[in-house]
């Protein structure tokens, strides 16, 4: 049986998703987002629930500092941080914290997108810092979208 590039991409996504939705479990976040880099329109992407996506400028986020650098970003207050954006958590009422953000790297080393981990909690409920082991974690994952689209994007 001959399964087609779209089934296959599908699934891999589902797979994607799966895993991140795990990876945020298990570094205790509230929230987890795939961020893509669209490098034409200088805008960053990411799916909102079945229906749309969401836009936002490279400039002047620490999603797209991360992605500016390709560093790692770890913000324990992201309120105290140069380059966060309060308006989100104004329109949507959720607050902000903590913030881990990690480049999501092309086979050639070019950053493609990143993923965003927000307000990671400790045993007791309270907000903090991530972790080393949360930064690795978040990297491997990383790792496995950047394959993921390489599978996709060769056919």
């Amino acid at each position: 049986m001959q399964v087609s590039w779209s089934v296959l991409a599908v699934c891999l996504l589902l797979h994607a998703i799966l895993c991140l939705t795990f990876v945020k479990q298990i570094n205790m976040a509230e929230r987890a987002t795939l961020w893509m880099l669209d490098e034409d329109k200088k805008t960053l992407w990411r799916q909102v629930r079945q229906d749309g996506v969401a836009q936002a400028p490279v400039e002047g986020s620490i999603v797209g500092h991360c992605i500016k650098t390709g560093q790692v970003v770890n913000v324990e207050n992201a309120y105290e941080n140069e380059h966060f954006h309060a308006d989100i958590d104004k329109q949507t009422g959720f607050h902000t914290e903590s913030v881990l953000v990690v480049p999501v790297l092309s086979e050639d080393g070019g950053v493609i997108g990143a993923i965003q981990m927000i307000n990671k909690k400790d045993e007791n409920g309270k907000t903090c810092l991530f972790e080393e082991c949360d930064i690795k974690i978040v990297q491997m994952l990383c790792k496995h979208v950047s394959s993921f689209l390489r599978i996709v994007q060769s056919d």
